[in-house]
């Protein structure tokens, strides 16, 4: 495909050939090929998917690799993922030529202190948020992908909604949600419809991609907030779901709430250091220092000095000249899993939700 100001985009069909290969021994091998395969075909049945036609297979298109991911304590525990990053050689992925939209990252500590403003904490997630958004038929041969049925048949699908793993799909969502709130919001303040305004207004602040955080005075309020909120996003298909509000008890299971710890039983937060914790430090490198500052996510500024600690490391490698592998002085590595050690025991600090 010949794109304006851009290389050609190729069809990428040969690597995902063989990468569904690799993808469909390792489901077989792990158990999960049934369970990969009813999910593609929940997708047919809810047209998610759709089978490309004999006839339309030498359209112009692109095919994506596609793997699975399992997490067993999901309602989902086997689920495809999409890569729009692929590419051969020095061709383009599909991801290279699209634009990506503004970054929502940065949404992140405003949403959280919207949450962190009254009383009472709800959250909770739209179900399938993606896949309630329909890509334009000119664009679905563009996001082909190639599977192996159970009689060993290779199938050729394109996707009929929007695809996670693709880069602009964030934005999208986030701006369909936009404009399905700020329409209802405008159609409250004109008098034809008789949500509270209030209520339209918070839930349209609310939303980071497809999780949603709010703050309200009270239960009362809280349980009339996600009533409205449900039907409102049930409108457009939205379904708003998995509730937990500040207070709960018996919830000894903290909840992910936008990469921070949420307490619900004492409605505190904590800052989450499990991914640092699993970073190899065998051998210290510029390499291993800088990935282990980069995986302390604290948006709401907790521990900044903590974290700078790895970073002004990396700096002094820079200055003695260090490879990206290289191993660094024992001065230099003593410090780093020094700081290291030390750091899980940041996992007992929590702060209050409630800014109050």
């Amino acid at each position: 495909i010949n794109l304006s100001h851009h290389p050609p985009l190729p069809d990428n069909y040969q690597p995902s050939l063989k990468r569904l290969h690799g993808t469909v021994r390792k489901l077989k091998a792990e158990g999960h090929y049934e369970a990969y395969q009813g999910i593609l075909d929940e997708w047919l049945t809810d047209e998610v998917i759709e089978e490309v036609p004999p006839d339309e297979l030498d359209f112009p298109c692109h095919y994506l690799p596609h793997r699975h991911v399992v997490k067993m304590n999901s309602t989902t525990p086997v689920r495809p993922v999409f890569d729009a990053s692929s590419r051969e050689n020095r061709n383009p992925s599909l991801n290279m030529c699209l634009e990506k939209g503004p970054n929502l990252i940065e949404k992140i500590p405003t949403v959280l202190a919207r949450f962190r403003l009254k009383k009472v904490g709800v959250v909770g997630d739209i179900r399938r948020a993606f896949l309630q958004i329909g890509v334009c038929e000119r664009d679905r041969n563009f996001l082909r992908f190639l599977w192996l049925d159970q009689n060993g048949a290779l199938k050729h699908y394109r996707h009929r909604r929007v695809v996670f793993g693709v880069s602009p799909s964030p934005f999208l969502l986030e701006s369909c949600i936009k404009f399905h709130l700020d329409n209802t919001l405008a159609m409250c303040e004109e008098g034809k419809l008789d949500w509270p305004i209030d209520f339209i207004d918070l839930l349209a602040n609310s939303y980071y991609v497809d999780n949603c955080l709010a703050s309200l005075d009270d239960v009362q309020q809280a349980v009339e907030f996600i009533d409205v909120a449900s039907k409102v996003m049930a409108e457009r298909q939205f379904e708003l779901r998995g509730w937990e509000l500040s207070g709960e008890v018996n919830s000894s299971v903290p909840t992910n709430v936008l990469g921070l710890l949420w307490h619900k039983t004492d409605d505190v937060l904590a800052v989450n250091f499990d991914s640092l914790m699993s970073v190899n430090t065998e051998k210290v490198t510029k390499k291993v220092m800088l990935s282990a500052a980069h995986r302390i996510f604290d948006p709401i500024g907790l521990f900044c000095a903590v974290a700078l600690i790895p970073k002004l490391l990396v700096q002094r490698t820079w200055e003695l000249g260090l490879t990206w592998e290289q191993e660094v002085c024992e001065n230099l590595r003593m410090e780093f899993l020094d700081w290291f050690q030390d750091v899980p025991q940041l996992a007992e600090v929590k702060v209050p939700r409630w800014i109050a």
